[in-house]
């Protein structure tokens, strides 16, 4: 039996549905925090074959009920800390029967930038559906956003999970989509931090998690990891998931080339600008004529204090002289730090270039 209210082990009661699309219909007090099925066309990471013998109700009640111990296991090992789970709530009425909402919050580090720590909200949603009438499959979608850090509340990473139980067994999907609210211009290292590197590296390590949990709950010993197992893939989610991921790869790398080929142009015209005002900050002088210039004075040894308007403006630059001198080192070391900064971000881009 499951602790949740909101679903029943019971396979025959899961609503039948011609795709995975349905999943969309499962609505939240969330708002807009849960994109649509339809933006998850990116893979994060090979299909996962869990352990003969087990079902899409093992893997809730193992890695999403109420009770549950995995995910904040999972959470713990990433070092996040305050974590705080609410119980599964019914969803929305209008929604699939056999479904649920809840938050999670914690502590976490974000890396999408700069390594930091701050609090954490994870929305998430799942439900049982049963695909053409013999495909029992458990969907959960997870959006997180982080708080108090630059450009963290820019974005909402998704993860898609589907879990989808045949006659070889039970294989583990994993989808994610970035979800912008508002464009910024590190959207491109925002993308490829998260869907090339963290979320792939995460999700693996939670399938491995999950797959040493079930091992240890049927007592099945010998069973290959996500790494050595070959799995037969499940139904695609929806009917050319695999032409689109495939064309979406394709395209997307012709376009991260590009822009990484433009940041490049954009990090060099920079440093050469940088440099340029570096120099003439440098080796700013007075022109001949205002540093020749003398203050007229009257045969008495007086000086004139009737200074015609000419002579009034030479004094005025020679002030202005006198104040770019003295904040000539604040400018040489502040133009110091943007060539460092810059030198920085395009050392990261030629090591992107050559990858």
């Amino acid at each position: 039996m499951f602790i949740t209210k909101t679903s029943e082990p019971n396979v025959s009661g899961f609503p039948v549905v011609d795709s995975l699309q349905e999943f969309s219909k499962v609505l939240t007090d969330y708002g807009t925090a849960f994109s649509d099925f339809s933006c998850f066309t990116r893979e994060l990471i090979d299909p996962i074959v869990l352990p003969k013998g087990k079902t899409v109700l093992d893997v809730f009640k193992v890695c999403f009920d109420d009770n549950a111990s995995l995910l904040e296991e999972y959470h713990r090992d990433r070092k996040d800390s305050n974590q705080k789970w609410e119980p599964w709530r019914p969803a929305q009425t209008g929604s699939p029967q056999f479904s649920g909402q809840r938050v999670f919050t914690c502590t976490t580090t974000i890396k999408a930038l700069v390594s930091k720590s701050c609090p954490f909200t994870e929305y998430q949603r799942y439900a049982f559906m049963n695909v053409g009438g013999h495909e029992p499959t458990l969907v959960v979608q997870l959006s997180g956003q982080a708080e108090g850090l630059m450009y963290a509340d820019v974005f909402r990473a998704e993860a898609l999970l589907v879990f989808t139980q045949s006659d070889s067994g039970v294989a583990m999907r994993v989808f994610g989509y970035i979800q912008f609210l508002r464009d910024v211009w590190v959207k491109g290292k925002i993308l490829r931090t998260s869907l090339d590197n963290e979320m792939p590296i995460c999700y693996r390590k939670l399938g491995s998690m999950l797959i040493e949990r079930l091992q240890q709950e049927g007592g099945i010993s010998g069973a290959e990891g996500p790494e050595k197992s070959s799995p037969l893939l499940p139904s695609s989610p929806s009917a050319n998931a695999a032409e689109v991921l495939k064309g979406s790869s394709h395209v997307s790398g012709l376009v991260w080339r590009t822009v990484v080929y433009i940041e490049f142009v954009l990090e060099i015209l920079s440093a050469l600008l940088c440099l340029n005002s570096l120099f003439k900050t440098y080796f700013f002088t007075a022109s001949k004529d205002i540093a020749g210039a003398q203050i007229p004075v009257l045969a008495t040894g007086e000086i004139s204090v009737n200074l015609t308007d000419a002579e009034q403006t030479l004094n005025t630059e020679i002030l202005s002289l006198l104040v770019v001198d003295l904040l000539r080192p604040v400018l040489l070391a502040s133009l110091l730090c943007l060539l460092f900064v810059i030198q920085l971000f395009l050392r990261k881009t030629v090591f992107r270039m050559k990858r």
